[in-house]
């Protein structure tokens, strides 16, 4: 059974040694990022954040280009620490802009958007959702991003309905599966604008419950927290703002 293997049926620290070893011998992007996200399994948010920059920088290195930190933002945001998630997708979205980002998503680079608009939202953080905006509109604007997660960015900017975006969902398993993940996450961060907290909850427990081979994109992991965080987090908003 090879690494992912095993971060897939839940054997994250044989997943971790698996990593550890063919990184020994070779570093590699896939790797710090697969045992990055094992390590996001286990609760240990900066053990992450580091490989996934190890990863960033490795890309860097290779490709000779700049990353935008989707991952980063992730191991930071389930670490509790919002604000700099925020940041990072931030600082991806400028790069992004700025034309500093060559690869991305099949699309064209929406991903940093999507997740930046997700952060916006989540902080009511006007600023950020209209960076996330911007480059969203972008991206939209070629033909590329007829492509997956396109039709996710088109659900957040209001320019198909939940219904158009989830008719875009691939028929191939093992996409659909990572596809619907991402689609009923969006969905949520949609309905968490007018601010149904409610439905926001139950799209973030049903996007993580899809199965183990959504593990590989960013929305399962935030899905997760937020299925866990989200109603404690709002209770002690309430509670502040009570007193």
């Amino acid at each position: 059974m090879n690494g992912w293997e095993l971060v897939e049926n839940g054997s994250y620290v044989d997943a971790i040694g698996v990593f550890t070893e063919q990184l020994q011998t070779r570093p590699s992007t896939l790797d710090f990022n697969n045992r990055g996200m094992a390590y996001l399994h286990l609760g240990n948010y900066d053990a992450a954040l580091a490989d996934f920059r190890s990863a960033e920088a490795v890309s860097s290195a290779t490709l000779q280009t700049v990353c935008d930190g989707s991952m980063c933002g992730v191991a930071s945001w389930m670490a509790a620490r919002e604000q700099e998630a925020l940041d990072t997708w931030l600082a991806g979205v400028d790069a992004s802009l700025a034309g500093l980002v060559r690869y991305g998503d099949a699309a064209g680079g929406v991903t940093v958007g999507n997740l930046l608009f997700f952060a916006g939202v989540r902080m009511s953080d006007k600023n950020a959702v209209a960076a996330a905006t911007r480059l969203l509109r972008k991206r939209l604007r070629t033909k590329q991003s007829i492509a997956w997660p396109g039709p996710t960015s088109r659900h957040l900017l209001g320019q198909a309905s939940e219904t158009e975006m989830l008719a875009a969902v691939s028929d191939v398993a093992f996409l659909r599966e990572r596809q619907l993940c991402q689609a009923r996450f969006y969905a949520g961060v949609r309905a968490l604008t007018p601010r149904e907290p409610a439905a926001y909850l139950e799209a973030m427990r049903e996007a993580y419950e899809f199965g183990r081979v959504t593990k590989l994109e960013p929305e399962y992991y935030l899905a997760a927290h937020e299925a866990r965080t989200y109603t404690r987090a709002e209770q002690g908003a309430a509670a502040d703002g009570g007193a």
